[in-house]
């Protein structure tokens, strides 16, 4: 793991990033599957594939230069995700990657299930998916009626999730299943979509963050082996839900810089249309962003050190950012202006980029929570 120790060097990493993301502004909103192939080939593209799963100086294999940052650490992914969210956060959520399946098969995976799945993203890049949410219960896992029989050595899956990013458009991902009736009786079982008759991923028509191409997913008598099947070796409290709740600790400051990105961008524009005549309103939103980011950086800089105290605050603080700053933009910006077409797409990004990882209403009860048991 890289060891960032000053601002120095996050501006060094920072500007190795903004440079190579240059390239999201040309992927459409909606990527055709041609657009796909041009994103494949692009150096943030294959950056963001490897990011985190422990290749060698990820960076430096990809752009031929020396380099000392290999992704592997929480704060290197957030600035990441800042920096790309700053040029187009939609057209980030549109690129392959481990994203939410690879940390939850760093967390459950044996040696030889995380050198399949790694195998697989470093060989090309790979879009991955993470289907936990079903239509009629979210998240909870207590209602969860996609289930997983046992047939001999192999495994029965069948039932609906939703609002499961990239997952037409991916060769591996993760699925959670029913196994029994009882508390703990929840699974992840690795699929690969392509290769697994049963297995259906239907775009939903979406206005935020459109890139990342939300899907319902049908599973019909999905047949997977017994290594598909993570935390064998696990106690059953720590795998299923317990699995996937660490799945959002670890990634909610990646979605606060996304949404710190994206109220980047919107100030940006803003700074170039209202400098003249509303420093003031300006001036105000540096000093958020600065203290947002601040708050970003060191709730990353704490998950590598070991803690998950603040995950859900930080989330909440950059989203209400996002979506604070979007409001200042349409108060000031005109319809007709000829920014608004871009705006009113980053104002739809930064209400949806609220609901990932859990509304402002789910991460302020885990805040408190949190609090409550510090004080036990």
């Amino acid at each position: 793991m890289t060891v960032i120790e000053d601002n120095k060097t996050i501006e060094e990493l920072k500007g190795i990033i903004s440079e190579a993301a240059i390239d999201l502004k040309e992927v459409p909103r909606r990527p055709s599957h041609d657009d796909l192939k041009k994103i494949e080939i692009m150096d943030i593209a294959k950056i963001a594939a490897t990011a985190g799963i422990n290749t060698e100086n990820t960076i430096e294999n990809i752009l031929g230069e020396e380099c000392k940052f290999d992704l592997t650490s929480t704060l290197e992914r957030v600035i990441l995700l800042e920096e790309c969210a700053r040029v187009n956060a939609n057209s980030f959520m549109s690129m392959p990657g481990p994203s939410m399946s690879g940390t939850l098969m760093n967390i459950l995976g044996d040696s030889e299930q995380q050198h399949i799945y790694n195998l697989q993203l470093i060989e090309r890049p790979t879009w991955t998916f993470f289907a936990l949410t079903e239509p009629e219960h979210g998240t909870n896992a207590l209602d969860m009626v996609t289930t997983a029989q046992r047939d001999g050595e192999e495994w029965i899956i069948s039932g609906t999730k939703c609002f499961v990013g990239n997952a037409a458009r991916a060769d591996i991902g993760v699925v959670f299943a029913r196994t029994g009736s009882a508390l703990f009786a929840v699974e992840a079982f690795v699929i690969k979509p392509k290769e697994s008759s049963g297995f259906t991923a239907t775009p939903m028509p979406m206005r935020g963050m459109p890139g990342a191409e939300q899907c319902v997913v049908q599973l019909d008598n999905v047949r997977v082996g017994p290594d598909a099947l993570l935390g064998k070796n696990k106690r059953s409290s720590q795998r299923g839900m317990r699995a996937a709740v660490s799945v959002f600790e670890q990634l909610r400051p990646g979605v606060a810089a996304i949404a710190l990105g994206i109220a980047e961008n919107i100030y940006e524009l803003l700074k170039l249309e209202l400098a003249d005549h509303h420093s003031k309103v300006l001036d105000d939103l540096a000093v958020k962003i600065k203290a947002t980011r601040y708050m970003v950086l060191n709730t990353a800089r704490a998950i590598d050190a070991g803690t998950l105290v603040g995950t859900s605050t930080v989330k909440v603080t950059a989203t209400r950012l996002a979506w604070s700053t979007a409001l200042i933009a349409a108060k000031y910006i005109g319809a007709s202006h000829h920014i608004m077409p871009k705006l009113l797409d980053l104002i739809d990004d930064a209400w949806a980029v609220q609901f990932m990882e859990g509304t402002h209403d789910i991460q302020l009860l885990q805040s408190h929570l949190a609090i409550a048991a510090e004080f036990a």
